[in-house]
This record gives structure tokens, C-alpha cells and sequence, in this order.
């Protein structure tokens, strides 16, 4: 179940960066990667907000 999750949230976070203009709604997407991260830490135990927001500031354009 936790899994099957996962997936959706990071499903529609690749919506949410192949938008009908291109551009990333970063609160939107930072959401659902915050979601995704949260089920997989169900799993694991290994994931936490941080080093999903941490992934995300340091590895996209934010702000252009």
C-alpha cells in the first residue's frame, strides 16, 4: 500500500513539472515529494522532509 503511494505522489509531482508551460509549481511539487518521501519512510524508515526538500533546493533551477 505504502508503495503503490509512493508511486502516485511521484506520478503527479512529474505532472506537476511537465505542466502545459513547462515550469515547476515548486510548492505543489515540493508537497507531493514531501508525501512521497512519507510513505517510503513507512517502508524504510529512511527518508525524512528534510532530505527530500534538501534533494530538491539543491538539484532544481528554483526562481527562474
Amino acid at each position: 500500500m505504502h508503495m503503490e503511494n509512493a508511486v502516485e505522489y511521484l506520478e503527479q509531482f512529474i505532472r506537476s513539472v511537465d505542466g502545459k508551460d513547462g515550469h515547476l509549481n515548486v510548492v505543489l511539487g515540493a508537497e507531493e515529494l514531501r508525501y512521497a518521501a512519507r510513505e517510503i519512510g513507512q517502508i524504510s524508515r529512511a527518508v525524512t522532509v528534510d532530505d527530500v526538500l534538501d534533494a530538491v533546493f539543491r538539484d532544481f533551477c528554483i526562481g527562474k
